[in-house]
């Protein structure tokens, strides 16, 4: 068995700025442990799938007419257009990791602007706008490519499609990245803070696993710093275990990640990799990150809805945490994520 799959890693704390938060993270002896025996047993009594779970993990664009989805490159820009919104997996617009890009991407027209990149999509949202359908629609900002994972001249361009939304604003916008270049933006966010949701990935709590799996992504730490500091500055942020990866052990570990969830987090939203569809199996059973976690003896974190117990945990700890978001109205949308 792993030792990367089971064992502790406290670095995941360690390195925090611990005045974001008094959350001692270890083992099992954290808060939970002060928990009723009657809270915890509540676990146990929750079904997966569940009809609690199908009414809570609504995606970001529920009633929206149309999605759009962006992604900034080196050369580029590429902009898609969903408007059957039915048969879509609730995470289906969360941001991706460079293996599983092509993993159930929904149906939808595709645009890329290599020339003229701002006029193009100013171009394109104007004319949405005066159809009267972008305060209908909801705009992910960061699917398959990290906005802020890159380049200075990658960062430049996300700045200046960000500052787009201010004049053509959309009912929606969902900034997603790992990345603490993030606060770069923070007069923009600020601006834009009345339908922006920052939704950060945190796989796992343990840089172990991210140094194995994701080498090349931020750590941990950084991205809790992060959050912190966007929920200081009254900006909304959902955290999205998605897809999620080892995480320590089953009994113990589970409940250490819902609270450090919970510390850092307005909304906390999940994702597994699968989800039991045949062709996942055929088209990406074989992908060197899918073999990686098989390597490491970590097979369940390939199984669908493999996150059930840590969604059960959040359940009993902060259950507010896993309320869905507001339902998309026409005109202006102001998110209340902060309500009792």
């Amino acid at each position: 068995m792993s030792n990367l799959c089971f064992a502790n890693d406290v670095t995941a704390v360690s390195e925090l700025d611990l005045r974001t938060s008094n959350l001692a993270f270890s083992d099992s002896s954290s808060r939970h442990g002060m928990l009723p025996k009657r809270r915890r047993a509540e676990l146990s009594l929750i079904d997966f799938p569940s009809e609690t779970f199908a009414e809570e993990q609504k995606p970001f664009h529920l009633g929206a007419s149309k999605v759009l989805s962006l992604n900034v490159y080196m050369n580029g820009v590429t902009l898609s257009e969903h408007s059957n919104l039915e048969p879509i997996f609730f995470d289906s617009f969360h941001l991706r990791f460079k293996e599983t890009k092509s993993l159930r991407i929904p149906e939808g027209r595709h645009f890329l602007f290599k020339d003229d990149i701002l006029q193009s999509l100013e171009a394109r949202l104007a004319a949405e706008m005066n159809k009267g359908l972008l305060q209908e629609t909801v705009v992910y900002f960061g699917t398959i490519s990290d906005p802020f994972l890159s380049f200075q001249s990658k960062f430049d361009l996300t700045r200046s499609c960000l500052k787009l939304f201010e004049r053509y604003p959309p009912a929606r916008i969902v900034l997603q990245t790992r990345s603490p270049m993030l606060l770069s933006a923070l007069p923009t966010l600020v601006s834009l803070s009345k339908s922006l949701i920052v939704a950060v990935p945190v796989e796992t709590p343990l840089e172990s696993v991210v140094r194995s799996l994701t080498p090349r992504q931020p750590r941990i730490s950084e991205r809790l710093s992060t959050c912190g500091e966007l929920m200081r500055r009254g900006l909304p942020v959902c955290i999205q275990v998605s897809p999620i990866l080892p995480y320590g052990k089953k009994v113990g570990d589970v409940w250490s990640f819902a609270e450090l969830l919970n510390d850092f987090s307005n909304r906390i939203s999940f994702g597994s990799l699968f989800y039991g569809l045949p062709r996942e199996v055929k088209e990406y059973g074989e992908l060197p990150f899918v073999k990686k976690i098989r390597s490491l003896s970590c097979e369940e974190f390939l199984r669908p809805y493999c996150f059930a117990d840590l969604y059960r945990a959040v359940s009993v700890l902060s259950p507010e945490k896993l309320k869905p978001f507001p339902s998309i109205s026409k005109g202006p949308v102001q998110l209340d994520f902060f309500a009792a």
